[in-house]
């Protein structure tokens, strides 16, 4: 066994391998770079397995590389692929080209198999043991192409559990059964206007929200779903949302962290009945001072169940959307958009970096489940207005733990590297700008670029290059800031029905709630994990969801397209590459590529200098933004891609 805390060349992490063999390690320590794995390298480990790495020095560019010194464990407990016999041996063959080995199948009786079946195996031994990997038949599934069997697949292969194991569920309906009263030194918020403002297809309603004017100053509540009175550290309840560590949203349905009986009731701050909730109240200046904050266990009553549809139309003078309400709450929503404008104003002035990156909507026909329409979601003022609340409401409780020093989960975002900003500030250049990012590089800088592109037919490709340019986003018990947000100290508390670390926020802030009364500490986790090991292991989660969550949506806008194959569509042009180019569609949200192997009247290469694509002989081009006629040529369900044609 070899030690990486004794030798500063070894790192630990998580290997991530590429269809053509190679790999990267995601290193447990967020301050180190991803390490490069040549294939020759990985000595046995597999995709997702957690391993310790020798690493060799940087480069000119500071680029690593490394070997597999040792595999420490598996990340994958199940693999999906189609079954095949040989040597008298059944064998599963991976979907997943970054499993690059066939498994024999041990399942009892055998003989319900026949070759093709597509099926769902768990890994009972793995490539390193002697026997070689194997596994035994968990799940059925259909032939390969419809969308319920790809949707399937999807869930099984990022090993996603749609179903709570029995005992979880007993008590989670056992928890919901309490009585909600008042005392048990709750703050009584019921007479306070507040509501819920979501989605129009949400049912797990984590924030409340109110305001009210006093003197120049206006006083806000954020009150969030007191899920840690129900989830106590070290039952099976919490050990199953733990090992979920977050809820996982898809077209039309949701993997929750809860169970229901949590999730979409006793939790959910639905309007009329009361509610437990941890309480953040705020005084805020004219000028976006914070004059007061106050934390404490509250009991309240939503007042109305808003849609972000219904509070825009309010705020533009369109009251025909929104149910009849007292004066008080109306008058509280008016105060609720003040404050949000001050606070995005005093986000904007600090150097917040905002992509406005925008996101399919997916309209499903309810008695079907096929895919009707995809559009662009949309982004009101509405939705700025509660995201600026809880930006807020994140910032002060994170700003209240680190002075308690009671400890915290960090939501922390490291600036991006040299190298990653200088690639992209080549790339912009080749577009025709002239950006200048100066050192030390600062949040401002790089919302600069943002500002360069803003509204130009670049702006979206700019934009998810930067994104992909910053570091990702993780949990940690040490503080460094949130580069993305321009923050000093932020952590996730509004959100803890769907995120385990708001729920290890909750109980943390609950102890110092409870040692300001005299009261001991309760535990924040359960036993054998501490702050760090939990921090990593939600970011992982995190991670699995962010993929899951990409690959459905590629899925369901691939069932749709096919629909589609033959039609002609105007699009523009969003990405060039040395492969082909993107075209965005005009009529709906999709993305889809036309090959440069497959362009008729010309052989045609992609010019990097230029970011373009040129014909050899006509020296036809074409550039991002150009807007171009395509017909749908393909579409593969399997890869989850759209093909097009020039016409």
């Amino acid at each position: 066994m070899v030690s990486a805390k004794a030798d500063s060349t070894l790192w630990k992490g998580d290997l991530t391998l590429h269809r053509d063999g190679y790999g990267f390690v995601i290193p447990d320590d967020t301050n180190l770079p991803d390490v490069f794995i040549p294939e020759r390298f990985l000595n046995g480990a597999w995709h997702k397995d957690k391993v310790v790495v020798r690493v060799s020095p940087a480069d000119s560019r500071g680029r690593r590389e490394g070997r597999v010194a040792e595999v420490l464990g598996h990340g994958l407990t199940q693999i999906v692929g189609h079954v095949v016999r040989e040597q008298k041996k059944w064998w599963l063959v991976p979907n997943d080209d970054r499993i690059r080995l066939q498994v024999r199948i041990t399942s009892d009786p055998i003989q319900k198999l026949k070759e093709g079946d597509v099926v769902v195996l768990r890994l009972t031994h793995y490539a390193d043991d002697r026997e070689g990997p194997a596994g035994e038949v968990i799940q059925h599934l259909d032939e390969r192409g419809s969308l319920a069997t790809e949707t399937a697949i999807v869930i099984a292969e990022h090993q996603l559990q749609e179903e709570f194991p029995e005992n979880v569920v007993t008590e989670a309906e056992r928890e919901a059964r309490e009585e909600i009263h008042g005392g048990h030194g709750r703050t009584d918020l019921r007479r306070v206007p507040l509501v819920t403002i979501d989605g129009e297809t949400a049912k797990d309603f984590d924030d409340a929200v109110a305001a009210q004017v006093e003197g120049q100053d206006i006083r806000i509540w954020v009150a969030i779903a007191d899920v840690s009175h129900y989830v106590r550290p070290g039952t099976p309840l919490d050990e199953e949302a733990y090992g979920r560590g977050t809820s996982v949203y898809f077209p039309g349905f949701c993997i929750p962290m809860l169970p229901q009986a949590l999730s979409e009731d006793v939790c959910s701050l639905r309007p009329d009945v009361d509610r437990y909730s941890m309480v953040c109240e705020v005084l805020l200046s004219p000028k976006c001072e914070i004059k007061e904050t106050k934390f404490y266990r509250g009991i309240i009553r939503s007042h109305a169940r808003l849609t972000y549809n219904q509070v825009q139309e309010f705020l533009t003078g369109n009251t025909s959307h929104m149910p009849h309400l007292p004066d008080n709450v109306l008058d509280s929503i008016r105060q609720l958009e003040r404050a949000a404008k001050l606070l995005r104003q005093m986000r904007r002035d600090r150097g917040t970096v905002d992509f406005d990156l925008p996101e399919p909507a997916i309209e499903l026909d309810i008695a079907t489940g096929d895919v009707e329409q995809i559009a662009k979601a949309n982004r009101f003022f509405a939705h700025f207005l509660i995201e600026e609340l809880m930006i807020m409401a994140n910032e002060a409780v994170a700003r209240f733990l680190t002075n308690s020093k009671a400890g915290c989960v960090y939501r922390i975002h490291d600036k991006p590297s040299e190298e990653r900003i200088e690639m992209l500030i080549d790339l912009m250049h080749s577009l025709g700008y002239k950006p200048k990012v100066p050192r030390p590089m600062q949040p401002t800088h790089i919302s600069g670029l943002t500002k360069l592109v803003h509204g130009k037919p670049e702006e979206r490709f700019v934009n998810h290059m930067l994104l992909r340019a910053m570091a990702q986003a993780v949990y940690d018990p040490g503080n460094i800031g949130h580069f993305g947000l321009a923050s000093k100290c932020y952590c996730h508390f509004t959100s803890p029905i769907r995120r385990y670390p708001d729920l290890i926020i909750h109980r943390l802030l609950g102890n110092v709630i409870d040692r300001k009364k005299g009261e001991k500490p309760q535990p924040v986790l359960h036993k054998g994990i501490d702050l760090a090991v939990a921090a990593k292991h939600c970011s992982r989660r995190e991670r699995v969801a962010m993929e899951a969550e990409r690959e459905m949506v590629s899925l369901y806008i691939a069932s749709f397209m096919q629909q589609h194959v033959g039609e002609v569509f105007t699009g523009i042009i969003s990405h060039c590459s040395k492969y082909g180019f993107y075209v965005e569609l005009n009529e709906y949200f999709v993305e889809g590529t036309v090959p440069l192997q497959k362009m008729a009247g010309d052989r045609f290469t992609f010019d990097p200098s230029r970011h373009a694509i040129v014909g050899r002989k006509t020296k036809k081009e074409y550039h991002i933004g150009e807007v171009v006629k395509v017909r749908v040529v393909a579409v593969d369900m399997l890869r989850r891609q759209t093909e097009f044609e020039l016409v």
